[in-house]
């Protein structure tokens, strides 16, 4: 995307806590849980990313690309942009608390700190669409 284009993250810890919170409180009923509604741009800040590339959403659908290789990606107003746009309200009125993002970023570097990362595009792929990227600009001059 753009940067303009929005995601929701959620701390998996707060899904706990609800869960314990609506058991405690025997509360029914259907809720929606998800954290905060950022652009790209402001959760790449938020996690540190330096040096973003954005690619428009027509060369991320040219270059074949979908919600599998790129999951928490939704081009805004395209499909399933609205998974992007879901209301906790209710969920807070029932206990809903979430943790400060940059908590959960930090506490997920920690948490990945070791292990084996596989990133959902892989870096020759994500070159590859730079590279389209690029020839389009160089083109459009």
């Amino acid at each position: 995307g753009e940067g303009t284009d929005h995601l929701q993250m959620f701390d998996v810890r707060d899904l706990a806590r609800f869960v314990t919170t609506v058991i405690e409180n025997n509360t029914g009923g259907t809720f929606n849980l998800a954290g905060p509604r950022f652009t790209w741009a402001d959760f790449m800040q938020l996690i540190g990313a330096t040096r973003m590339v954005w690619v428009p959403a027509d060369l991320i659908q040219a270059a074949g690309l979908t919600f599998m290789e790129l999951p928490l990606y939704r081009p805004e107003r395209g499909p399933r942009s609205s998974l992007m746009e879901v209301s906790n309200a209710r969920a807070k009125t029932a206990g809903l608390a979430l943790t400060d993002p940059a908590v959960s970023v930090s506490d997920m570097r920690a948490w990945l700190d070791g292990r084996e990362f596989i990133a959902a595009l892989p870096p020759a792929r994500e070159a590859e669409l730079i590279a389209n990227l690029r020839n389009y600009q160089s083109q459009s001059r």
